[in-house]
């Protein structure tokens, strides 16, 4: 039962059978002073993907990552739908070139090339073990680190916020309540997912809310709900009119995630 449910939230399958074509695609490049560096972090046993996108100076230095004014760095959690080489290669590269931040993104297990069975707990386990790659053997400072989540990837990325309150910043685009509660007007205890409703209260970092009015996958109310759950130092709303889940990314979004990133 529970492996069926975990089928159902994460279709792993579906999305490496369709993007195995990108998969295979030259992965490493140099452009506009990006580059990427493809590693694998073990986290309990598992095995997963990490691509960085960083700026080539800090490649170069990596020492100037621990200097309290150092560009931001995104650590970024895709949704369930797609893996690094659906197109996130794409918008994280536009991220680093339009605001001038590094990026460190990551594939949950079980997808891409990441290893183990894709799971809530995992997801955890993967996130965490981005994160303590960034502090600990890339030499970022927390206070520099910026989270953000997409769709199913705003649940690990709430939970990283609760666990990590020296984080910078957090970033939520359509932010779920909970899974259950992506098709249920209530939860089921024990059998739910990444309860982001009941944990948001304890995130205090600055966070900006993106969410589509008319997403047809996770209810707009899902976002608003989050928003006014909130009790972050500064929280942050752009609600996009006649945006969906998969069109989120209008110049309005973009525009957004550049005055919270910059400033």
């Amino acid at each position: 039962m529970l492996s069926f449910y975990n089928s159902l939230v994460f279709p792993t399958a579906m999305v490496n059978e369709y993007y195995e074509a990108a998969r295979h695609q030259q992965r490493a490049w140099d452009d506009s002073g990006l580059s990427s560096i493809l590693s694998h972090v073990d986290t309990t046993g598992e095995e997963i993907n990490i691509s960085f996108y960083l700026h080539r100076t800090l490649v170069n230095d990596l020492t100037r990552a621990r200097s309290p004014n150092a560009p931001r760095v995104v650590l970024y959690s895709h949704g369930n739908a797609e893996a690094l080489d659906s197109g996130n290669r794409g918008f994280m590269r536009e991220l680093s070139q339009r605001w001038g931040c590094s990026v460190a993104a990551y594939d949950y297990c079980g997808y891409g090339d990441s290893k183990g069975e894709p799971t809530e707990q995992n997801c955890y386990r993967n996130i965490e073990a981005v994160w303590r790659r960034l502090v600990d053997e890339e030499g970022f400072r927390p206070e520099n680190i910026i989270l953000l989540g997409r769709s199913i990837g705003t649940g690990p990325t709430v939970y990283l916020a609760m666990q990590h309150p020296e984080v910078h910043k957090m970033i939520l685009i359509s932010p779920m309540k909970s899974v259950i509660q992506c098709v249920l007007p209530f939860t089921i205890p024990g059998l739910d997912m990444f309860p982001s409703l009941n944990r948001i209260s304890q995130v205090k970092v600055p966070t900006l809310f993106i969410h589509g009015r008319a997403d047809d996958v996770i209810p707009f109310s899902h976002g608003e709900a989050l928003y006014h759950r909130s009790q972050a130092s500064n929280r942050v709303p752009v609600w996009v009119d006649r945006a969906g889940h998969n069109d989120i990314f209008v110049e309005e979004v973009y525009e957004g995630l550049r005055m919270f990133i910059t400033t």
